[in-house]
């Protein structure tokens, strides 16, 4: 009969066989003690001491994997010290793990959207794949890919090459497939929860929330003081960026999952915030920034607002601004309403910038295109009056290069900024700050319980996918409480990046990367541009699109979703650039026709070395070197595919960092947490 030991683990009794580890008798009792070298059945290697446990009487922390159960032994697994030790192991090996987890582009994102996931569904012909993927995180594809300032393309690593990866015109072609399919990236309804929550704003922001909320099962209500959905994105961006069928396609979805819009109804105060809290489980404030701020300026009161004039023609208006159009500002709402002046028959448009040049905001193309329609770009201008002229029309009193000017105008718009109106919440009872309403930056909840706050009535005037973030972000902080749980929001898992790449990575790169050059930009004329509102930028076909889609370096880890090291270290909080120094050299392998080997992101932990082993891989897999210089890879400078011509499922299988991984579209995913 087989002598058993009985031991105590976090409070709990477990007898297990004499000879057992303390890990094995943790497992016994379910409780999950992490680890990246131990394999189930074999010898303990006890290379990676993430597996500490506290023993009493013991002065140091052990390693669960390789200490043997005794009677009466008691151990805790859980406190402070061991979650400390733990954090301190997964920091140390995360400084040699030299790769990138995401794509820098996914991680610029601020929805971040899984770009490389969108693209590669893309090269492979799926356009249904790819806005299903896309809207795992973002449901206003065909929107962004056409007005979002593309912070991912700044970043893309193709640009170290040549030029980016045109990302946002690939988003728009997946979005814009999405638009009308029934079944393109809206997942089936799932049971209703009998939970209703109010969204007060039906822009990016509370739009993007009811989607999200909606999936979950949740019926969703929106309330919007405007005619029509869509916030900022109808009523503050031009047609000829954004056209209205466009934005009005992507909201449908949010139709065709239940959602149901009550619009032309204002939130007028506290009773009406009392009403929706008692009528509703949540209630879900995101009213954006629509108050226009005035010129800082003599004659302010002169200038119309330039977010009233794009109010008016969102809304289908299209009467004249009069022949002599000045617009103030440097944003994106300034450059829309010159461009819309010109379209409503202005025949002098004049952009005054009080940013130089190359501050204006957005800076590059969209000034370009605008000076190819015919507006007048004047950077540096400060304007300090606005006044009657005699007659009709109005005089601006500018400096300018040190001079000042006099400039006469039929027409003044400002665009000087946006805010919040945090009159309104503080009157409902909300605490506020000077930008809008005072909200957990991660459970989006507010001084009220069971009201949570989302996008600009936040954090003031941004870019729209950080809206549509905040959005999703508070949808998900929404169901946990529904849930019965503390809201706390999302959790997102630690990247580790390699940053800029030296010339010696680079060739590794451009070796594997299509050389085609950049999809270009395609528009229509300038003539047809200023008789119409038609969109301006042309999109991408298929053929197109799945050019482009392979010029990606795809630079982001095939293992990246069931990496043990960085679930790990998210889970304890690890700091990837915690502890600084060398790192191994970045580098692929891929003689094998199904396995590329990284070595920079090997831990050292020798699973594949052991699988390899128990496979009979007749060359099989080694440690290499010693000391710091050590690495695993095929003896005898043989080749991968040698070393790893039997075994190679069973070491992808138990690698815990994707250093083994199978080459795209060439083998399953490794089923996850194989530390046995």
């Amino acid at each position: 009969m087989t002598e058993t030991v009985r031991l105590t683990i976090d409070g709990l009794g477990v007898e297990a066989p004499d000879g057992s580890t303390v890990l094995d008798a943790a497992r016994k009792l379910g409780i999950r003690v992490p680890t990246l070298c131990h394999r189930k059945g074999t010898k303990a290697f006890q290379s990676c001491f993430i597996c500490l446990v506290q023993v009493e009487g013991r002065p140091t922390l052990s390693a669960a994997c390789s200490t043997r159960a005794l009677e009466g032994m008691v151990v805790h697994s859980e406190t402070e010290e061991v979650h400390r030790e733990r954090r301190t192991g997964l920091e140390l090996l995360l400084s040699e793990h030299h790769g990138d987890c995401e794509g820098p582009c996914a991680i610029a994102c601020p929805a971040g959207l899984d770009i490389p996931e969108m693209i590669e569904h893309i090269t492979a012909g799926d356009a249904a794949e790819a806005i299903r993927a896309a809207r795992e995180r973002i449901l206003f594809n065909a929107v962004l890919g056409r007005i979002c300032p593309a912070f991912c393309e700044r970043v893309c690593r193709r640009a170290q090459l040549d030029e980016s990866v045109s990302i946002a015109a690939l988003q728009r072609f997946a979005g814009d497939a999405g638009i009308g399919a029934e079944s393109a990236g809206a997942a089936e309804k799932p049971a209703v929860t009998g939970k209703k929550i109010a969204i007060v704003g039906a822009g990016p922001a509370g739009l993007t929330a009811a989607f999200y909320l909606l999936r979950r099962g949740h019926a969703c209500v929106l309330f919007d003081a405007n005619k029509l959905p869509g916030g900022m994105w109808r009523y503050g961006v031009g047609e000829f960026r954004l056209p209205r069928t466009v934005l009005d396609g992507e909201i449908d979805v949010v139709r065709r999952l239940g959602g149901e819009f009550r619009m032309e109804t204002r939130l007028e105060g506290a009773s009406s915030l009392d009403a929706l809290r008692r009528d509703y489980d949540a209630v879900l404030l995101a009213t954006g920034a629509p108050v226009p701020v005035a010129l800082d300026c003599e004659g302010a009161e002169f200038a119309e607002a330039a977010m009233c004039l794009l109010g008016r023609v969102g809304a289908g208006e299209r009467s004249c601004v009069g022949s002599s159009v000045v617009v103030i500002g440097s944003g994106d709402m300034a450059l829309d309403a010159a461009r819309t002046a010109v379209r409503l028959g202005a025949a002098n448009v004049t952009l005054l910038s009080p940013k130089e040049r190359k501050a204006i905001h957005p800076v590059g193309e969209r000034v370009e295109t605008a000076e190819t329609e015919g507006v007048e770009v004047r950077a540096g201008v400060r304007v300090t009056g606005i006044e009657a002229a005699l007659g009709a029309g109005f005089r601006l009193t500018a400096e300018e290069g040190g001079k000042s000017v006099r400039i006469e105008a039929s027409a003044v718009y400002g665009a000087a900024d946006r805010a919040a109106d945090v009159g309104l919440f503080a009157g409902m009872g909300l605490a506020v700050t000077k930008k809008g309403i005072a909200a957990d930056a991660h459970a989006f909840t507010t001084n009220i319980g069971g009201v949570f706050a989302a996008g600009e009535c936040v954090l003031g005037p941004d870019y729209g996918v950080r809206a549509v973030a905040a959005g999703r972000q508070a949808a998900t902080a929404i169901d946990q409480f529904l849930s019965g749980l503390k809201p706390a929001g999302e959790t997102r898992p630690i990247n580790v990046h390699m940053g800029v790449l030296n010339e010696e990575e680079l060739a590794i790169v451009r070796s594997t990367a299509d050389p085609s050059r950049r999809a270009p930009d395609e528009s229509i004329a300038p003539e047809a541009r200023r008789q119409s509102f038609d969109e301006v930028e042309r999109g991408l076909s298929m053929e197109a699109a799945t050019a482009e889609s392979r010029r990606c370096v795809r630079c982001s880890c095939l293992a990246k979703d069931y990496c043990e090291l960085r679930r790990h270290a998210t889970e304890y909080g690890a700091n990837p650039g915690r502890f600084k120094g060398s790192h191994r050299r970045y580098g692929q392998e891929v003689s094998h026709r199904r396995i590329v080997y990284e070595p920079n992101k090997c831990i050292l932990c020798g699973r594949c070395i052991r699988a390899a082993a128990e496979g009979n891989e007749r060359v099989g897999l080694s440690f290499l070197g010693r000391g710091f210089a050590t690495t695993v890879g095929v003896p005898f400078e043989r080749e991968l595919s040698e070393g790893l011509a039997v075994a190679g499922h069973a070491c992808v299988t138990v690698c815990p960092t994707g250093a083994l991984a199978f080459k795209r579209g060439t083998g399953p995913e490794p089923e996850r947490g194989t530390s046995g």
